[in-house]
């Protein structure tokens, strides 16, 4: 499965249906990574606008930085940015890897 990195590729898509914008994206993940990415993504959904500011704001002030140099707060700028209605899915596709919309 190492070649599976290159056969499926990231995906982004951006679509308007009727007055509203459907933004949505895929990536692959690692199987090991799903249950705690999903922890996250569950969290940032159950929060209200003030919790997800004040979660964004002690991230930032803790200064981590993930291991491509973000600080891994684009699911919470994405869930007030969306008005936190926000869906997602993983998807298992081998032993290996899942895909992450």
């Amino acid at each position: 499965s190492g070649c599976l990195t290159t056969l499926i590729p990231n995906i982004f898509l951006f679509v308007q249906f009727e007055d509203e914008f459907i933004i949505s994206s895929g990536n692959l993940i690692s199987n090991e990574k799903v249950a705690e990415s999903e922890a996250k993504l569950d969290k940032i959904k159950h929060l209200n606008e003030r919790d997800l500011k004040k979660l964004y704001m002690e991230i930032l002030s803790e200064g981590r930085r993930s291991g491509k140099g973000g600080a891994g707060g684009g699911g919470i700028i994405i869930a007030l940015k969306s008005e936190n209605n926000i869906l997602f899915n993983f998807e298992k596709i081998d032993a290996n890897y899942s895909v992450f919309f």
